[in-house]
């Protein structure tokens, strides 16, 4: 004859760790908002700041894509000297295409 233990009282005992257990859970989503909306801030500041020097090395490009290609016409037009020049790139791995020429019409 054995008694089946009474769990009807346990019922509110539970109540308490189910609440700080929510509690918790709700504040470390909370905290790690905070921490992403903060990095993202942070993230946009540093673009914001790149974008100066990106714009000054995208006119650096296209300063140095123009004279490499004005060497091109030179190398192509029979100077010797750009042709050397043409060369030493293309041993360095630098191939400098010519720019398109206009079709006639």
């Amino acid at each position: 004859m054995s008694r089946q233990p009474d769990y009807s009282d346990n019922a509110g005992n539970l109540t308490l760790p189910l609440l700080l257990l929510t509690t918790a859970f709700f504040v470390m989503v909370a905290f790690q908002t905070y921490q992403l909306v903060v990095d993202r801030i942070a993230l946009t500041n540093v673009r914001a700041a790149q974008e100066q020097n990106v714009q000054q090395s995208l006119k650096v490009r296209q300063q140095l894509n123009a004279i490499a290609n004005g060497v091109q016409q030179l190398a192509n037009g029979g100077d010797a000297n750009a042709q050397q020049i043409i060369e030493a790139l293309r041993r360095n791995g630098i191939t400098v295409n010519a720019p398109a020429q206009p079709q006639p019409r």
